[in-house]
């Protein structure tokens, strides 16, 4: 019988190689539950959504074939979805998810890397699904429901690299205000930085500080003061390795190769906005994990709920 991959060799499929192996899983499947393929893909749309478009979905309904093949009485069992759970209160509050299920196998969250196990609950992001918003893959529990309400670092720098890919200015909510006003206060120096005394972002700190107070929705500044905020970070932090350091000096590479066009992009084909940035991103010769998960990625504003009616 067709062994299915494991995980780590599911993570490294892509593209036609995916789609071979997806379609000789089904077949495997098949077989070993005496039912046709077009059973098993009825199956699968029913436990997960799969869309050809989309490689974080043929992975995910890999590792979903391999339980099923592991454990045949999974395959007639009934998987509800995880449903709907609590969400945080306030300007942190994310929009319910558009699906959310159990985790078939080992992974990683599509937007922040974190690791995910099998049973963790998984989920698909609200977006746009307009340009330049390209559709995030499966997100792991935090990021679906609490990276807003109670942002770590890594959650600022990945949203500041979104909002930059974007070029739509940063937005953020006022308890993101807060922890990146906690982060520079905690960073010795950074105002002694080459990138803070070309572009001082004393004012915009004002405006943080003010949005922290008024608990203003939404705060916004410019592509030009994220990136200095992105620099100074970067160049004030102490040595060491952390994920957030390692975040930041994703970062700073793929904005240098953006503004220098180093992957020798061809604007006429691509121009200069965010299809050049993506282009780019699937070019550099220096890949790091903001390059491989892509984007930009819709990541969402707060938005003022209407009052209960009591």
């Amino acid at each position: 019988m067709l062994l299915i991959p494991v995980d780590e060799e599911i993570d490294e499929l892509h593209g036609e190689q995916l789609r071979r192996e997806f379609s000789r899983a089904m077949d495997t499947v098949a077989a070993a539950v005496s039912e046709p393929v077009g059973a098993v893909s009825l199956r699968l749309v029913q436990r997960l959504p799969v869309r050809g478009r989309w490689d974080d979905d043929r992975r995910e309904a890999l590792r979903e074939m391999r339980s099923w093949l592991q454990r045949p009485k999974l395959y007639r069992a009934r998987s509800a979805p995880a449903g709907r759970l609590p969400r945080p209160d306030g300007p942190g509050q994310m929009p319910y998810p558009t699906r959310t299920r159990y985790a078939a196998g080992h992974t990683a969250c599509a937007l922040c890397g974190d690791a995910v196990a099998p049973g963790d609950i998984i989920g698909r992001i609200r977006d746009k699904g307009t340009p330049p918003y390209i559709t995030l893959g499966w997100a792991c529990h935090h990021c679906l429901y609490h990276r807003r309400a109670t942002p770590r670092r890594v959650d600022l720098v990945i949203r500041i690299f979104h909002d930059l890919f974007a070029s739509n200015g940063v937005g953020l909510n006022p308890i993101e205000c807060q922890r990146l006003l906690e982060w520079v206060e905690e960073t010795p120096d950074i105002t002694s930085t080459a990138a803070w005394k070309q572009d001082p972002l004393d004012n915009t700190l004002v405006r943080l500080r003010t949005s922290v107070q008024e608990q203003k929705l939404n705060t916004w500044f410019s592509v030009t003061s994220g990136q200095t905020f992105v620099a100074a970070l970067h160049e004030a932090t102490t040595t060491g390795q952390t994920p957030e350091g390692d975040l930041l000096r994703a970062v700073l590479q793929h904005t240098e190769e953006w503004q220098t066009n180093a992957c020798d992009v061809d604007v006429r084909l691509y121009g200069t906005g965010w299809r050049y940035r993506l282009a780019t991103l699937k070019r550099t010769a220096h890949p790091t994990a903001l390059s491989r998960r892509g984007g930009p990625f819709y990541l969402h504003q707060a938005t003022r709920t209407a009052p209960e009616v009591p």
